[in-house]
């Protein structure tokens, strides 16, 4: 403390000399300068104002002090660093698209219609059968004059021309060898050689050679040279023939494969026109 005071003193003697040393420059010339003198009242009047400094002075080193030696043996806590919660980005599930499968379309079953494999050779009416008590090789069916004459089945032309006793005559030859003969036509509509389908027309009902009525004569030969009932034939093989009894005027006289005797040989019918005259050529069997 006196340290202070002393060294308080000693800056108001310095301030006092420069106070006096500006005085003597303000004066210089006129008066001689002399040196300031600090009486013992004006350090008294200074004392209070050099304690109260010294005081301040002390008490402010004396906290710098403290300050420092709390700072020095106290080590700064650490600043924990704020922590952020990083939520994270929720999980959006897309959404589930139902995909429909495309409907199955179905395409309309067509059925398809086979070809019918044998047909009724003429829509005539059942008048003679197989045999009839007279070595008859075929049946007969009535029918008029220029009715169409179908093929049974599909096959070719082996013969179509004059034949003895029928007239005019067609024969067709099957894929099984199987032959069907159609007699007494009114006229041909085929010619040997021609392939021909079920169910097409190669004649025409007609009354030419042995015969007393217009009508179709229908043989069937089987592959092995024998005849064969035509009813029994067409039937197994799904053809239905009209079995309707025809009018007496509609029952033509039965036939032989040779011409009948003149005594045997029934009056031709008035209403049909009479049979025009034909040679008949002698037929054989002979396959073309």
């Amino acid at each position: 403390m006196r340290a202070q005071k002393t060294t308080l003193r000693s800056t108001l003697r310095f301030s006092g000399l420069v106070t006096g040393a500006a005085t003597a420059l303000i004066g210089f010339g006129s008066t001689a300068h002399a040196e300031p003198v600090l009486t013992p009242e004006v350090e008294a009047a200074l004392l209070p104002i050099l304690d109260s400094l010294a005081t301040g002075s002390a008490g402010s080193s004396g906290s710098a002090g403290s300050s420092d030696a709390t700072t020095a043996s106290t080590p700064p806590e650490p600043i924990a660093a704020p922590v952020q919660t990083v939520q994270a980005a929720p999980i959006v599930a897309p959404p589930v698209q139902t995909v429909q499968a495309a409907p199955t379309i179905t395409a309309p079953v067509q059925t398809v219609q086979a070809a019918p494999t044998f047909a009724l050779p003429a829509t005539g009416i059942l008048t003679s059968t197989f045999g009839d008590g007279r070595n008859h090789q075929g049946i007969d069916l009535a029918g008029p004059i220029g009715d169409p004459i179908y093929a049974a089945s599909a096959g070719k032309i082996i013969d179509a021309g004059p034949a003895q006793g029928f007239g005019l005559w067609v024969r067709i030859k099957h894929a099984d060898g199987t032959i069907t003969t159609y007699g007494h036509n009114n006229e041909n509509l085929v010619k040997v050689g021609d392939a021909v389908t079920t169910g097409q027309q190669i004649a025409t009902i007609g009354n030419r050679g042995d015969s007393t009525g217009p009508h179709l004569h229908f043989e069937v030969k089987l592959p092995d040279g024998t005849n064969t009932d035509p009813l029994a034939w067409l039937t197994e093989r799904g053809v239905e023939v009209k079995r309707n009894e025809p009018t007496p005027a509609e029952t033509p006289a039965p036939e032989t494969d040779t011409p009948p005797a003149e005594s045997d040989t029934a009056p031709a019918d008035s209403a049909a026109p009479p049979a025009p005259v034909v040679p008949d050529p002698v037929s054989t069997d002979t396959l073309a």
